[in-house]
């Protein structure tokens, strides 16, 4: 069964202990339990730079979380914390591979809630393009839990 959602979101990247680029956003979405984890999709918007994106993050049991973007922006990103998965992220006017490795991951979802924080570095050609921070948190609308 889906179920609405009200997502905030906090992200920032930071580079040689630089904050470089912050991103803070409340925007609805939806999520779907899963026999394997959890779904929760929402749209991006001019605030991110992706307007006409829609977001995909599937958390599983195993803790592992996965972000698929589709749209304007297309890519897949895969957090296992320290692991290092590699991912092509597209952004329309051109494409390239990346690397990510995942420092810290955190999934609680609750019925009242939830809440997802992943500390990653993100690499392009071997080169740290900085370290970044990604915050989740989401409570059922309506009641809708």
């Amino acid at each position: 069964m889906i179920k609405n959602i009200l997502l905030k979101i906090q992200g920032s990247q930071e580079l040689n202990s630089e904050k470089i680029d912050s991103v803070e956003l409340t925007t609805p979405g939806t999520i779907e339990y899963l026999d394997e984890g959890c779904k929760i999709v929402y749209e991006e918007s001019e605030l991110t730079g992706m307007k006409g994106t829609t977001t995909t993050i599937i958390v599983d049991k195993s803790g592992r979380v996965t972000l698929n973007r589709e749209g304007t922006t297309n890519s897949c990103l895969v957090f296992e914390e320290g692991q290092r998965h590699m991912s092509y992220y597209d952004i329309g006017e051109g494409a390239f591979t990346i690397s990510v490795y995942t420092e810290y991951l955190e999934a609680d979802i609750n019925k009242i809630g939830g809440e997802i924080e992943i500390e990653y570095v993100l690499e392009i050609d071997n080169k740290v393009m900085g370290s970044n921070n990604i915050r989740l948190e989401f409570e059922y609308v309506n009641g809708d839990y």
